[in-house]
């Protein structure tokens, strides 16, 4: 199933993108090193569930066309004798597709993403440009105008530092940019009020290098701008830092992530799942075959994909907690895999 299925993906894609690749003449060795390579694993881990599913009915759907099934229960073999090696080779796939998604196949995307931003989707970015405030920290807070991705410069900055509830300090600035060679912000036209109880210091001045450089380590264009694809790109340790940051920081926007989040440990259960639908429907000697079992195989298929898009979508849009809108289509079809299994020929 998985040489089939990646043959007939590669193809697809290639029909996409091969007016990209001939339009900017990419070479042919960043396309198979760097993407095609890259890309394998990813469709591969996404469709792991359905290749599951498919594998299953097509050799039970065998047994069953040959009586093999139909001999083995009637020597006396218990149809839960007969689910153990199918549950065995279920979890093998979960516990391998688990260590794909969370660990190798994050790490194959870093590749793949920075060529298709590079050459296929460089307009994909979303800024968090427009009367943005964001927390650097518990006492921290940044302020910004207007965010211009094209030079990673800020119109009309501002920076506030609490202690103990007050304002310690706050700094105004026209204009930051970001210098890329030193890693570090440029201010222009600032101002500068530094407050200890009554007491209050002022600083004006045109332009200061090093007013904000403690900040280039917490704060740099990246936490502006973000790429539509970067919850791909990050293994599970690196999404929870994400995640975790962007919580105290109160940005938002990061149900994205939360969903990339949840999605990689249950379409790993979702192996399971459809292991045991594929034999409860496949186990049956039907007059239709084989050719019917994979039809049935396809419809669930569809309907899950149709189903786990929908959850997803509730997620981002209608703040359905990520950890219950992921689950819900595996809560459907484990109870459809209950209803199955009852009914399975036995």
């Amino acid at each position: 199933m998985v040489p089939i299925f990646t043959m007939i993906a590669v193809v697809i894609d290639i029909s996409e993108k091969l007016d990209n690749f001939l339009d900017k003449k990419i070479p042919f060795k960043s396309i198979f090193f760097d993407y095609y390579l890259q890309f394998i694993p990813s469709i591969n881990g996404l469709l792991w569930p359905l290749y599951t599913l498919i594998s299953v009915i097509f050799f039970t759907s065998r047994m069953a066309f040959n009586s093999e099934l139909i001999a083995i229960i009637g020597s006396g073999v218990s149809f839960n004798k007969i689910l153990r090696p199918y549950l065995i080779g279920a979890f093998i796939l979960a516990g391998l597709h688990l260590f794909g998604s969370h660990i190798f196949v994050p790490l194959c995307n870093k590749k793949r993403v920075a060529f298709e931003n590079k050459y296929i989707w460089f307009n994909n970015r979303k800024n968090k440009s427009d009367d943005a405030h964001l927390f650097i920290g518990n006492d921290t807070k940044v302020y910004m105008k207007r965010y211009n991705a094209e030079d990673s410069s800020i119109i009309d900055f501002s920076i506030e530092r609490f202690k103990e509830g007050k304002l310690a300090w706050r700094l105004n600035a026209a204009r930051a940019d970001w210098q890329p060679f030193r890693r570090d912000w440029k201010l222009t036209q600032y101002t500068l009020r530094e407050i200890d109880g009554m007491n209050e210091k002022m600083t004006i001045g045109n332009g200061r290098d090093t007013i904000i450089s403690w900040l280039s380590a917490t704060f740099k264009p990246g936490d502006i701008e973000r790429r539509d694809n970067l919850n791909l790109t990050m293994t599970t340790p690196e999404l929870l830092r994400f995640i975790k940051k962007e919580r105290t920081r109160g940005a938002g926007g990061y149900g994205y992530f939360e969903v990339e989040l949840q999605r990689r440990t249950a379409d790993a259960f979702t192996c399971i799942i459809l292991t045991l639908i594929g034999l409860s429907l496949a186990g049956r000697r039907v007059r239709g075959g084989m050719g019917l079992h994979l039809a049935f195989g396809a419809l669930i298929g569809a309907l899950f994909i149709m189903f786990t898009k929908f959850s997803a979508t509730l997620c981002i849009n209608a703040g359905l907690p990520a950890y219950i809108g992921i689950w819900i289509p595996n809560m459907i079809f484990g109870l459809l895999a209950a209803i199955l299994m009852r009914t399975a020929q036995k």
